[in-house]
């Protein structure tokens, strides 16, 4: 995880890891081979998880924070 990876995402979006924890990394790999289906879920989630990026949602957010 990076500094600010708690304000873009979480874990109902992807598995993590401590940044430069091979052991991390290789646990999430073990858990994504023995659940295929997390791969699925983790992407539908990010998808949605997306859309608070969008640039209409960010427009939308500054407009009602400038008034």
């Amino acid at each position: 995880r990076w500094e600010g990876f708690d304000d873009v995402l979480d874990d109902s979006v992807c598995l993590s890891y401590p940044f430069g924890s091979y052991e991390g990394l290789v646990d999430c790999l073990e858990k994504m081979a023995a659940d295929p289906e997390i791969i699925y879920q983790k992407k539908e989630a990010c998808l949605r998880n997306a859309e608070r990026f969008m640039p209409e949602a960010v427009m939308k957010l500054l407009v009602e924070h400038l008034k």
